[in-house]
């Protein structure tokens, strides 16, 4: 990998693309920052900014998607998980920033609003970044995330081996 007919020829497809890599990463973090501020602050032009975010990255991945279903005519496995993993975090995110608009509506069952509520900024902001890290593979800094995922895949191997360690001695 670290030939150097090797390195121009990733260099050279990567500068042709860099344009739009940068363009995604910088809207991610933006998101990401609105997202993360919306904990500590509501406001309605903060939710329509991530809806608006969440609108154009469903849009795009509508589009990648089409592309790719058209040229390539198969479509992997991993880009069908990928791909739903990305509707679940854009779903769990539109739902954490405007359910708590919807459920102030009535007062029935506060407790499972309450449970809801205390929910889906767990599961939309930890995803979000976990797409951020997905996202960031494809920088310089790729080889660490990638040496990450491997870290945290070993990790649950053990992790799991141990857990029913006790069970079968």
């Amino acid at each position: 990998m670290r030939h150097p007919m090797v390195l121009n020829f990733v260099n050279e497809r990567l500068l042709d693309c860099a344009f739009f890599y940068t363009l995604h990463v910088l809207a991610f973090a933006i998101f990401l920052l609105l997202l993360s501020s919306h904990i500590f602050s509501h406001s309605t032009a903060k939710d329509i900014a991530v809806t608006a975010f969440i609108a154009l990255f469903l849009f795009f991945m509508l589009l990648k998607g089409a592309i790719k279903a058209r040229i390539s005519h198969s479509i992997s496995f991993w880009f069908v998980i990928a791909y739903a993993f990305n509707i679940a975090t854009y779903v769990a995110t539109f739902l954490y920033v405007w359910l708590p608009t919807i459920f102030s509506y009535d007062d029935y069952h506060e407790e499972q609003k309450k449970i809801v509520l205390w929910f889906l900024p767990i599961v939309a902001i930890i995803s979000a970044w976990v797409n951020f890290l997905y996202i960031l593979r494809k920088s310089p800094y790729g080889i660490y995330i990638f040496m990450m995922c491997r870290i945290l895949r070993s990790f649950g191997h053990v992790s799991f081996n141990l857990h029913f360690f006790p069970f079968f001695p």
